[in-house]
């Protein structure tokens, strides 16, 4: 909760899922310690636990009850940390939804950064003793910051590809797929639209590329998948014509 009060993006329960996977599988935190840290998590409590767990495993030694508890007794933690606190850490999870929770937790972050910035702007606006420049220039440079953090952070390690392929390979084994059903059978068998992926659909002209590319989208919203579709050549009133014709059996010349 922030200074106004107003409570921010986050979920206590995803976050003690990661919390409780680092407890138990101190490997987790080695290896993905680069995306891990105490911006993910929102209360002054799992702040701590986290804290504990990241230090005790630097220590090179295992993040039990016992040992986050000694930490605790030793070091200040911003809040007082029980063992009701720690032993409901129980539940461990795989790599593929360990690493989607991380993923969900970071965007939270970001979220509540943005409203910090937004509040640090709003109280220079009313604060009249300090000169709004400088006020300005900073929450356009920390907006500026949070853009590249957000955006393609530009050639990707080896490790960060063997990470997700370990990821796919670990949903293959277990049946799953990450491509999105286009309703088109050969499409699909070949996983066409796969994130991450950007794919072209090349032809001749007026051989039917924008039908197919509507008939995707439509298929795609279908299964409760957002979908945004941009044209060059067509209006929205002739898109959604393309879209509603084949539903009602009425032509779509509008």
């Amino acid at each position: 909760m922030n200074a106004d009060n107003r409570i921010l993006p986050h979920n206590t329960d995803i976050e003690r899922v990661v919390l409780s996977t680092i407890k138990h599988r101190k490997d987790m935190l080695e290896k993905y310690g680069d995306i891990i840290s105490e911006g993910l998590f929102y209360a002054s409590r799992e702040k701590a636990i986290y804290n504990a767990i990241s230090s005790i495993v630097a220590e090179g030694k295992n993040p039990t009850s016992e040992t986050i508890m000694q930490h605790a007794a030793t070091h200040d933690l911003g809040y007082r940390l029980l063992v009701t606190d720690i032993d409901s850490l129980r539940v461990a999870t795989d790599l593929t939804t360990f690493l989607q929770h991380i993923n969900l937790l970071r965007t939270m972050e970001m979220r509540r950064k943005v409203w910090l910035i937004h509040q640090s702007a709003a109280t220079a606006a009313i604060d009249q003793s300090e000169p709004l420049d400088g006020s300005v220039s900073q929450s356009i440079q920390d907006l500026c910051d949070l853009q590249r953090d957000l955006a393609d952070r530009g050639p990707a390690t080896f490790r960060e590809a063997v990470r997700e392929l370990t990821g796919i390979v670990n949903d293959n084994h277990e049946g799953k797929t990450r491509s999105i059903v286009t309703g088109f059978r050969l499409f699909d068998q070949m996983f066409l639209l796969r994130p991450g992926t950007l794919t072209i659909i090349a032809a001749f002209t007026s051989v039917g590329k924008s039908a197919l590319a509507m008939n995707i989208a439509y298929n795609v919203a279908t299964r409760n998948t957002p979908v945004a579709y941009y044209s060059l050549e067509m209006g929205k009133a002739e898109l959604a014509a393309r879209v509603i014709s084949p539903i009602i059996g009425i032509p779509s010349g509008i």
